[in-house]
């Protein structure tokens, strides 16, 4: 991590990670968290969190925006949208095919995989929202 650091992409565990490290350094001048096929809303993991959820909503870590991509049939993302978990994160769904959870499917950017619409092009479009 350096000073000039400004985007965190944390993908299935990496989220939560990337998450935890976030808020115990709000010191860090990261601007934009991005969180992919994150277990970040399931109840096992948001009830074990650090720093601890405060009744039903997590703590936001000090950064301007998150962004969370999950695909509907990720069994790790049980819960595709994690604003109302967590207050002010901008939320994508999309689909990735039989491999709901790969890494790779979710940042390749096939236009064979869907129709525009339906298809995230992680880093054009987190680009383009900031």
């Amino acid at each position: 991590m350096t000073s000039e650091t400004k985007v965190i992409i944390g993908h299935s565990l990496g989220s939560v990670i990337a998450y935890e490290c976030l808020c115990a350094h709000p010191e860090w001048n990261v601007e934009t968290l991005v969180t992919v096929g994150s277990p970040l809303g399931s109840p096992l993991v948001f009830n074990a969190l650090t720093p601890s959820p405060q009744g039903e909503k997590g703590v936001y870590p000090q950064v301007k925006h998150w962004f969370n991509i999950a695909d509907q049939g990720d069994v790790v993302a049980v819960r595709e949208k994690l604003a109302p978990c967590f207050g002010a994160v901008v939320d994508r769904l999309v689909h990735n095919g039989w491999e709901s959870h790969s890494a790779t499917r979710y940042f390749e950017c096939s236009k064979q995989r869907g129709s525009e619409s339906q298809q995230v092009y992680l880093i054009r479009d987190v680009y383009e929202l900031l």
